[in-house]
């Protein structure tokens, strides 16, 4: 099952690659320093406003619509999230407009506030859709919006940035043009599954449950983004562009693989607790964790081998020499910072305890803004990886320690050595590629060479029982019947 809804999210996985490595390519080449600086803020701002206001209702669209069918109850569930949404959305909306119009801040930022903080809106509503596609297990239905979405608001920002006076304002203008035109095909839908009366009692669950979630990701969002903030006030904004850069290179493709996984992983493991209890779970958790071993190492440790020829390949030539530096330690912060968020957070969110998350994430929230108060001016933009890494190695470990006290999730150690041995063979064979006079040439032997080596040696060995998955993917192949699967 697990091997298929990888396979039906593709799409989606795709689009975020064409948008996280499109993005930096075009932007560090469209946008100046300093333009890139604002963006990157603004961007930063755009997370620590959604999370809040929307993510706790996205988060109880997806936790409980399996419960709601069980009972026969998915009229009331949709219309208990569009009530809740509609409560928070009038008074942010305000509240963001006074915001856009008061806050000091320069003529260029503002704009870009602007159509972030609308985009926001209607972006959260394209949420609650693709949050219940997901959790119908409907694939290719939330691959498809998903997957048009993504590409649309990207297309659509770079045109505003090439063709209007927009700058750092495009790339959300291009979301919120996204959003619309997404809505105007699917909130009729939505509407007509809400045609019941709000259930306030269960607002009130879907609160209990979610808000802690919320509150967990604004410190998770503080470890992963509070640095642009302070390195904009320590080191000023090309400072910001640069090392933004740089991050979302890296971050970013780690990032884009744990969504990927967790987009099909998590909806499993709630139905399966839901339908065969804990022993279920447990299982469709093991093989979840196999799997993020699988394609979250391999990818972290590629990433800071081809550091140079990727840096020079996909950033302007301002950015390239701090990208190439800090691309391989933002690897390693990005998976451990996956593996936390999609696997060893599931702990409280299958046992229903989520009000732990934020207090798990206190500590590396608040090690990570005081690292970067100490080591900014001390070692510039290398600060803030220093400090990155130092948070999340912190609330992996705590994370892991915690969540097992309230449901103990497998950590196949057999196989994650497996994975190891698998990428160590890998590095070899990538550090003997030789550079050669074209960056993209290198880079492109390097990641053939790799991921030839890696395939080879996980199949050879069947690390995180590669074999058995490519039979799911596959029925009748590889010696694995469709029954089995």
């Amino acid at each position: 099952m697990l091997g298929r809804h990888l396979l039906g999210y593709l799409p989606v996985n795709l689009a975020q690659v064409i948008v996280g490595f499109g993005g930096v390519w075009a932007l560090t080449r469209l946008l100046e320093t300093g333009e890139y600086g604002q963006y990157a803020v603004i961007m930063a701002a755009m997370s620590f406003l959604h999370v809040p206001l929307f993510t706790w209702i996205e988060a109880g669209a997806a936790r409980f619509y399996a419960r709601a069918a069980a009972r026969g109850e998915t009229r009331s569930h949709f219309a208990t999230l569009l009530a809740i949404y509609a409560a928070v959305a009038l008074p942010a909306s305000l509240i963001l407009a006074l915001i856009t119009v008061f806050a000091p801040m320069p003529e260029t930022m503002r704009m870009a506030f602007a159509f972030m903080a609308a985009s926001i809106l209607f972006r959260s509503l394209v949420k609650l859709v693709l949050e219940s596609y997901r959790a119908e297990h409907r694939v290719r239905r939330y691959g498809l919006t998903e997957t048009l979405n993504l590409l649309g608001g990207f297309g659509l920002g770079l045109a505003f940035i090439m063709f209007t006076p927009l700058r750092a304002a495009g790339p959300f203008a291009g979301l919120l043009c996204a959003a619309v035109v997404v809505l105007a095909f699917e909130a009729p839908k939505l509407i007509r599954r809400a045609d019941a009366v709000p259930d306030w009692k269960r607002a009130k669950t879907y609160a209990l449950y979610g808000l802690p979630i919320s509150l967990s990701l604004i410190l998770s969002h503080a470890v992963a983004t509070s640095d642009r903030f302070l390195i904009a006030w320590i080191l000023g904004d090309a400072s910001v562009g640069v090392y933004s850069a740089g991050y979302a290179l890296a971050d970013r493709t780690i990032d884009v693989l744990f969504i990927w996984i967790g987009l099909a992983a998590a909806p499993l493991a709630i139905t399966a607790l839901e339908q065969g209890g804990r022993d279920k779970a447990r299982e469709a958790a093991r093989r979840n964790a196999m799997m993020m071993a699988l394609v979250g190492a391999p990818a972290a440790i590629g990433l800071g081998l081809v550091a140079d020829p990727l840096a020079a390949v996909m950033t302007g030539e301002a950015f390239r020499d701090q990208a190439a530096r800090i691309i391989p330690w933002i690897a390693i912060s990005g998976f451990l910072n996956g593996f936390m968020v999609y696997y060893l957070h599931e702990a409280f969110i299958l046992a229903k305890r989520t009000r732990i998350i934020p207090l798990v994430m206190i500590a590396p929230a608040v090690l990570n803004v005081a690292l970067n108060l100490i080591l900014l001016p001390r070692m510039g933009v290398m600060g803030a990886v220093v400090a990155t890494v130092a948070a999340y190695g912190l609330g992996a470990v705590l994370s892991g320690v915690m969540g097992r006290r309230y449901f103990p999730l497998p950590l196949p150690w057999g196989e994650f050595a497996k994975v190891g041995a698998a990428c160590g063979v890998m590095a070899l064979g990538v550090w003997l590629v030789p550079a050669f006079g074209a960056a993209f040439v290198t880079l492109l032997a390097k990641a053939v060479v790799g991921a030839v080596i890696y395939a080879a040696a996980i199949w050879a060995i069947d690390a995180g029982e590669i074999r058995a998955l490519a039979g799911e993917i596959m029925p009748g192949r590889f010696g694995v019947k469709e029954a089995a699967a």
